[in-house]
């Protein structure tokens, strides 16, 4: 057989060139892009450019299996308990070993962690396992902050007990069991990501206008139009004068810049979070960061009492290479993305762009309340020693639903066993796409063991009495979000913070107390949907009033703990309002999985490319000439025919 030479040009030949050109179009695209995956809390991200990004996210819940103390499922074997929120609880003990009790279900030969914040002499949280007769089987004694593993037989429920080994005060505060690995939080019930926040400080770090007074009463002045600060010492028998609190990021390299006038014994010292001295100058420099925050004092070395004045005070993340050659205000941005996202690792809501760069949530778990508007059944079979199973109508069904893939919590704060076998007590949930029924003891219900309720007492007992579950959905769900803000970028290193919790502009109905003469925001009379940490801006139609009054309280009649106050003169009747928060932590967990991209240059974009195509062609040619030596070679073997 004769060999016959290829006399095509493989550089030429569009079969042979058409799936390198494909994967030339896919590397030039991903080139265009820049993708940077963060972590809770700041993150270091570098730019080639000014620009904006857009986020990526995937969802997380934390179940806490212990209800909150202001749960009638907690007992306290003394009156020296107090509960001071749902959070917290103080002991003031004349006696020790002074219990407050909790009993929770969990499985058996499973891994758990518990945890929580004591205060006190050698206070502790001991495991009292009991079967289904209510008889003591064994007690785990000191678990307090530990990972434990259940016990390998067959038991009803576990008893958790806080309790003192002396006489004094105790605080038992933000207890929380989950099951497997310690949480990065606290929680109360089944909390998913609410609200996350991706936020950049922009290229200067430091608002002039949050300085403040240090070691001194006043004497600190902050002049918008020259953007310089005064400071007045009035403590001359120690370091006083103006400070700033800036976050930032342990053993990351920063730099700072300013101007000052009269400047003979001025000094800059850097604090860390424990205000220890890391550094002093008197010029311009650059230092690492110790803790997560960091101060700078603005102070003097004689100790006189003398007036300086500051101006052009600047810090930037990264060394001196990142600073700005001219002075650049404080300018953050950040991006807020109004929903929750659950996830619990393997299924996970997720945030994605759609084609008209429109923010879509890939919605993969779903939330109903179970009340009094759902229909029940109670068959014949189904009334049980001690409890009844309650079993919804078909029409009523859940759908779109994996099969026993729910969280359940009742009114108590209790979480609910879920399982499809046989039901041995009260507290389970059956959740099945053809079979969806509850347990609930007689205790709880109030109904005696022969007694058959009605299907209107059935309603009502769950509309006094709601159960809320969150499930896996079978088939994802699409659903378009409101984003507010938008994320931008400077050339050069950003530090950028991920958060969560933030509530913007949710509409309120302010109170009028005759009693103090004023309106109230976030009283009995006036509560926001979650409680909040603080208040940042409240809005009269959509603009900023500064008129109110903004402060805090744990007092019951402040259920908001953050508190909004005006008084009648400056209250408009005829506007509305609304108010931008920080809801407290135990209404969201951490955002773990998140992500910012951006578009790269043009002018980096086309090098890359150009780089890349020449590899290509490097490529081709390799082959090419491969391929004409096999040829050369093949051909000596047949004789040169």
């Amino acid at each position: 057989m004769a060999w016959k030479k290829h006399d095509q040009n493989l550089s030429n030949n569009p079969q042979y060139l058409e799936p390198r050109i494909n994967d030339l179009e896919a590397k030039n695209i991903k080139a265009s892009k820049e993708k940077f995956n963060l972590s809770h809390g700041l993150n270091v991200v570098t730019s080639d450019r000014n620009t904006t990004a857009k986020i990526g996210l995937q969802g997380r819940h934390v179940v806490n299996l212990i209800p909150s103390f202001d749960s009638p499922l907690w007992g306290f074997s003394s009156a020296e308990y107090v509960i001071n929120s749902s959070s917290k609880i103080t002991l003031n003990s004349t006696q020790k070993w002074r219990h407050a009790k909790v009993g929770v279900k969990l499985k058996r030969n499973s891994k758990y962690s518990i945890s929580a914040e004591l205060i006190g002499d050698r206070p502790y949280i001991h495991l009292e396992y009991y079967d289904y007769n209510d008889t003591l089987i064994t007690t785990k004694y000191d678990q307090q902050n530990k990972t434990f593993t259940t016990i390998d037989q067959d038991f009803s429920y576990i008893k958790i007990l806080l309790g003192n080994n002396a006489i004094g005060t105790y605080i038992f505060q933000n207890i929380i069991l989950v099951e497997g690995n310690f949480p990065k939080e606290y929680v109360q019930g089944v909390k998913p990501v609410l609200n996350p926040v991706i936020k950049n400080y922009g290229k200067n770090l430091i608002d002039s206008s949050s300085v403040y007074a240090y070691n001194q009463t006043g004497g600190v002045s902050f002049d918008k139009e020259n953007k310089s600060i005064k400071y007045s010492r009035n403590n001359g028998n120690t370091y006083s004068g103006a400070v700033f609190e800036i976050k930032t990021i342990p053993n990351q390299m920063y730099s700072f810049t300013f101007d000052v006038d009269n400047g003979t014994n001025f000094i800059v010292k850097i604090l860390d979070s424990n205000k220890n001295i890391i550094f002093s100058t008197t010029t311009k420099n650059t230092f690492i960061a110790k803790t997560s925050i960091t101060y700078l004092l603005f102070t003097e070395t004689t100790f006189a009492q003398t007036t300086y004045t500051v101006s052009d005070i600047m810090m930037t993340i990264g060394g001196s290479s990142q600073r700005s050659v001219n002075y650049i205000n404080y300018n953050p941005s950040q991006q807020v993305i109004q929903s929750e996202f659950y996830g619990d690792g393997n299924v996970n809501d997720e945030l994605i762009w759609d084609n008209e760069n429109k923010p879509v949530k890939v919605k993969r778990w779903n939330k109903v309340k179970i009340d009094g508007t759902f229909e029940f059944r109670l068959s014949q079979n189904e009334d049980f020693v001690g409890f009844k199973r309650m079993t919804l109508i078909p029409t009523q069904r859940i759908t779109n639903m994996v099969d026993q893939k729910a969280i359940a919590i009742d009114a108590k704060g209790r979480v609910l066993e879920t399982n499809s076998f046989y039901p041995s007590q009260g507290g389970i949930l059956n959740f099945q796409s053809d079979y969806q029924a509850i347990t609930v003891s007689n205790t709880d219900t109030g109904w005696s063991q022969s007694y058959t309720p009605t299907y209107q007492e059935m309603q009502d007992y769950f509309a006094l009495n709601p159960i809320e579950i969150v499930y896996q959905l079978a088939e994802p769900e699409y659903e378009k979000v409101e984003v507010f803000g938008e994320l931008g970028l400077h050339e050069g290193l950003n530090q950028v913070e991920v958060s969560e919790g933030l509530i913007v502009r949710e509409k309120v109905s302010p109170f009028f107390s005759s009693s103090s003469n004023e309106y109230q925001i976030g009283s009995t009379n006036s509560p926001l949907k979650y409680r909040g940490a603080s208040i940042l801006n409240i809005y009269k139609n959509n603009i900023q009033d500064q008129k109110w009054a903004l402060s805090v309280s744990d007092s019951a009649y402040w259920i908001s703990h953050c508190i909004g106050k005006i008084s009648p003169n400056n209250y408009d009747t005829k506007s509305t309002y609304y108010v931008t928060y920080i809801a407290l932590s135990n209404y969201t967990s951490q955002l773990q999985q998140s992500s910012l991209e951006y578009s790269r240059s043009l002018r980096d974009s086309h090098n890359d490319l150009v780089e890349k195509a020449v590899d290509q062609k490097e490529d081709i040619d390799d082959v090419k000439w491969s391929v004409l030596d096999l040829y050369a070679q093949l051909k000596s073997l047949k004789g040169g025919n």
